[in-house]
Formats: structure tokens, sequence, C-alpha cells
């Protein structure tokens, strides 16, 4: 009785053993009939069965199914057809997984050390002749917003050559520097997209000095490194920017902004400079001079700038209010000074103050008609009203003040 479970339990291996391997040659036939759907169906069964899913011919067979898929669509073109790419360029995609898969199988030596692999000439020919469509491929993933499926194809474009499997037999007529770099910058956008920053960067870094989109490259190299809190590489890549495109104001003003945040007030000075020589009609660039000088105590110098910048621009609050505040803290530092004289120099020194005022005045009412809500300007017009007596003017202002701060 136990002779014949045993000889049972080896009679339903064989038959699973069987089922699966005949699920193989299903597929195989459903593919030579064009139903890849329906071979689709027996190969995934196939591919997940323990009897089978370690077979090179699965594997191959998986491959076939969708390359036959990619090119009944890629002839399409050839006869003026146009072919279905969400069925064209996901077949393309699928083969390279299902054929390095085989591949590797298929190199696996035998129990007596040889190997003898049976699909790597088929495999190294599809391969290479399907390579230009991966270009193709990756600008419909692209498109299709599939940014990480983009990158892989980009990516795969400019591996396959290094494929092991070429190392004997390689691939001929290979591309231009110049457009293999631009595959690479677009593999690049499409790291960004994901995101992959780390991808991104490795790519940029490469291909950045090659001439393919230099200006976007330095940007977007600028952004990541921004992202990632990389002050280093971050500064790096703004000077090379100033350097290498100096008519692009990007650069430039992101090192007014990190040498502001780190004080450095003498970078600052030089680099709205250069930046007003990029940009020379820019009154924001003027304002920020101005603030500049008036931090290092150069108040000529301030005024200059913020004039400027007010010639530029009459229709900005805050620089028209940056530009008064010039003239009111003069006003507010010289009768600190006045208040300790008497007589006549007491008088002559009032006058300075209130001259201080009245060249104020006409900046901070000029912002408060374009912003009547902004508080420093309220405030510093409150207070010359008050210095210079005029009452009527003050008493608005002083209500206006107190509504402002309820």
């Amino acid at each position: 009785m136990k002779k014949l479970i045993f000889i049972l339990g080896l009679c339903l291996i064989a038959s699973s053993s069987f089922a699966q391997k005949k699920a193989v040659k299903e597929a195989n036939s459903e593919r030579k009939a064009g139903n890849f759907d329906v071979a689709r169906s027996f190969i995934q069964e196939a591919l997940k069965n323990p009897e089978t899913k370690d077979k090179a011919e699965t594997w191959f067979t998986a491959g076939m199914i969708e390359n036959d898929q990619f090119v009944v669509e890629r002839d399409k073109e050839k006869i003026g057809e146009r072919p279905n790419q969400d069925k064209m360029y996901p077949a393309l995609d699928m083969t390279l997984y299902y054929f390095l898969t085989a591949d590797s199988l298929d190199m696996i030596p035998d129990a007596k050390g040889r190997i003898k692999p049976k699909h790597r000439k088929d495999i190294r020919k599809m391969i290479s002749d399907n390579r230009p469509y991966f270009i193709n491929a990756a600008q419909y993933f692209f498109n299709k917003g599939n940014y990480q499926k983009a990158y892989n194809n980009f990516t795969v474009f400019s591996e396959i050559t290094e494929f092991e499997m070429f190392d004997e037999e390689p691939i001929l007529g290979e591309l231009e520097d110049s457009i293999m770099n631009l595959i690479k910058y677009y593999s690049g956008l499409a790291a960004v997209k994901i995101p992959d920053n780390d991808a991104a960067v490795k790519i940029f870094e490469e291909v950045k000095d090659l001439g393919v989109e230099d200006n976007i490259v330095h940007r977007q190299l600028a952004t990541i490194y921004m992202q990632q809190n990389d002050t280093v590489n971050y500064t790096r890549i703004l000077k090379d920017g100033v350097e290498r495109f100096p008519e692009e104001p990007f650069y430039i003003e992101r090192l007014i902004n990190i040498s502001l945040v780190q004080g450095n007030l003498d970078d600052v000075e030089m680099f709205l400079k250069k930046a007003i020589e990029i940009t020379p009609d820019k009154a924001q660039l003027y304002d920020m001079l101005g603030m500049v000088y008036e931090s290092k105590g150069d108040m000529t110098s301030a005024v200059e700038a913020l004039k400027k910048a007010v010639e530029i621009d009459s229709e900005n609050p805050a620089t028209l209010s940056h530009l008064g505040r010039i003239y009111y803290n003069a006003g507010v530092e010289r009768r600190i000074d006045v208040n300790l004289l008497e007589g006549k120099a007491f008088e002559e020194g009032k006058k300075e103050v209130d001259n201080f005022f009245k060249q104020a005045l006409p900046f901070f009412e000029q912002a408060f008609k374009l912003d009547p809500k902004d508080r420093d300007s309220v405030f510093a017009l409150r207070n010359i009203y008050y210095s210079l007596r005029m009452n009527a003017e003050y008493e608005k202002m002083d209500k206006i003040y107190s509504e402002l701060n309820k």
C-alpha cells in the first residue's frame, strides 16, 4: 500500500511539472498566434510556479511575448499606420527585465561546470535592435508622468553597451557624444521629477560643462543643493553660474541672499553691484544696496542707491519707506544731540532736525498712499507731523495708528 501511495505521489509531481511546462508551450503558441494577452496569462502562471520560475526558457518566453507585441506596433510605423503606443512602449520596457533574467539563468553552469547558453545570441540581437526605441519609450513615459520609467529607459539606452553580453560583440553605430550627453540630460530631468535628487546630481554634475543646456543644468543643481542644505556645493554652483552666465540674474541674486544670511556685507555689496551690471533697471537691487550702505553707516551712498530705486519704481511702498527712513532716522539721531544744546545752537539744531523730517515726509506720504496699512509709514508720519507741529495731520494719523494697533 505504501508503495502505491509513493508511486501516486510521483505521478502527481510529474503531472504538476508537465502542466507548468505545458503552460510555457501554450504561452509560446499563443504568442506566435498574436494573442499576447492570453500568452501573458499562461507565462505569468509559469513564472510563479516553483517548477518553471527558475528556468531560462520561461523568462525568455516572457520576453518574447513582450518583444513580439512591441514589434507588431513598431512595424505599423513602417507602413504608415499609427502604432498603439500604450501597448508598444510598456511592452518594450518589459522586454529588458525578462531578457536579462533569462540570460542570467542561461549562463548558469550545468552539473559538469559547462556554460552552454541557448538564448544569449537571440537576446543580444533583440536588445541591440531595440536599443534606439528606448529613447522613444523614455519620452512616452515622461509625457505620461511616469518619471521613474522615463528615467529607467533613458538610463538603459546609455548603459546597454556596457552589458556583459556585449563584451565580445559590441553594439556598432554608437551615437555622437553630443547626442549621448543630451540623453543623459533628459534622464537628469526625469530624475528630478521622480524625485531622485542623488541620481539627478550625479547626472547633472557629469554633463554641466558639456554644452547641453548648461544654464538649466546649473540652475537645477543649485536648486537641489539648496534643498539638501548643502551650502558648500550650492555656493560653488552659484559662483560658477555667475562666471558662466553673467547675464543670468538667478545666480547672483542667490549669492546675495547667502551673503545676507551670513552677514557678510562686503560680499553682499560686491554681488549687488555685479547684479546691477546684469540688470541695471531692477529697482529691488538698488533698494537692497541702499540697505547695505545703511548697515555700513554710509548714509550718503544709501540715499543715492535708494533714490535710484525710487526713480525706477516710484510705486513700491517698501522702497519709498526705506528712503524715508534714512532721513527720519537721521532726524531722530540729530534730535538727541540737539536736546543737549541751549540757546541759538539749540534753535539752529532744531532746524536741522526739522529739515531731515521734511525730507522724509514726501516718501512716507507716498508710501502711505500706496499702502494705508503700512505700520512703518503710519508710525513715521505720526511722529513727523507731531515734530513739525502739523496738528491736524498728526491727529488724523494718530487715529489711524491707534486703529492699526488695536
